[in-house]
């Protein structure tokens, strides 16, 4: 990877420095910003220093303003980014690596002060989602060039102790479809399961942030592992402005990443997402609005897939009627 056997020492010395084992599935770096020199423009550029590639930048704020004509910030950013080495190379043992593929983050001020925070999956999180052993050599590394990037662009930047513990998780953290295929018509289903995801998502009031082809960086690799895989970063306004009230570091979940996979040699392709209990849990939500509003775009995500179901015979794997 491009840069990175220069920074092993530091990301080593990093990864078990005290400040930064953290033990929260979310990790909020800050620091004062009294002259406003840090941007999200800034925190985009040392993130493409540390070796991420951006796949999508949000001026939040201003979409909280446009819909909502109110906001608790001064600055609300959303931006996802991605890490395609290291992302590779966990994809060959964990295929649900799509749900970080790419990451999210939110870059945010709360009115009244001068602090700016990102705001992160730490490894715990990252682990946690993915179920794999939080010691995996891979999932190291990007913890650790993740907090580089951060350090890069929060010179002085702390992580901030959270105010609330995690939540027991009260469900499956990846909501799971699979679809038989043969080998014969796979493309032409790929075809019609993209085009009526698309439709779907936005009939259904979700904005489609941006899509990543996995493949094509696979392939660039020389990694002949899936015949297709192709993430859609999804988002609904309405619920990170509610959640954001009261938890703003939410925006390490939003978007969200859906993936669509087919390993090369089998006959099922494989569509997932992050559930509502990633927030619940990771983000200690409790208050009965905010619980409904979750599962509802839940049900939401849940009936877009079904329609696929229909549409494209779609396997389910959750025991939906």
């Amino acid at each position: 990877m491009k840069g990175l056997s220069k920074m092993n020492k530091f990301m080593k010395e990093t990864f078990f420095s005290e400040e930064c084992n953290i033990k929260d599935d979310i990790q909020v770096f800050s620091v004062e910003n009294e002259e406003g020199l840090i941007t999200p423009k800034s925190i985009e550029l040392a993130f493409k220093k540390a070796d991420f590639e951006i796949t999508a930048t949000k001026n939040t704020n201003q979409v909280f303003m446009d819909n909502f004509n109110e906001s608790d910030f001064t600055v609300y950013n959303m931006m996802t980014f991605y890490q395609k080495d290291l992302l590779l190379a966990l994809a060959k043992d964990y295929e649900e690596v799509g749900v970080l593929s790419p990451m999210s983050m939110s870059i945010y001020t709360l009115k009244g002060t001068n602090k700016i925070s990102i705001a992160t999956l730490s490894i715990e999180g990252m682990a946690k989602i993915l179920n794999i052993p939080k010691d995996d050599e891979r999932l190291m590394a990007l913890n650790n060039l993740i907090i580089y990037a951060l350090k890069l662009a929060l010179e002085d930047g702390v992580f901030e102790e959270r105010g609330y513990a995690c939540l027991e998780k009260e469900g499956d953290l990846i909501s799971k479809f699979s679809m038989p295929v043969e080998e014969e018509s796979w493309k032409d289903k790929m075809t019609v399961l993209d085009l009526k995801l698309n439709e779907k998502v936005t009939e259904n009031g979700l904005i489609i942030v941006t899509q990543k082809d996995l493949h094509e960086d696979f392939t660039e690799a020389l990694y002949d592992g899936y015949d297709f895989y192709r993430v859609y970063s999804l988002c609904k306004v309405n619920i990170l402005f509610d959640i954001a009230k009261s938890r703003p570091e939410a925006g390490a979940f939003a978007p969200c990443s859906c993936y669509v996979y087919k390993k090369r040699g089998e006959n099922d392709v494989h569509i997932g997402f992050p559930s509502v209990y990633n927030w619940l849990s990771s983000l200690s939500i409790t208050k009965a609005k905010d619980v409904k509003l979750l599962s509802e775009i839940q049900e939401g995500m849940q009936g877009i897939l079904l329609e696929l179901v229909r549409t494209v015979e779609v396997r389910n794997e959750l025991n939906l009627s």
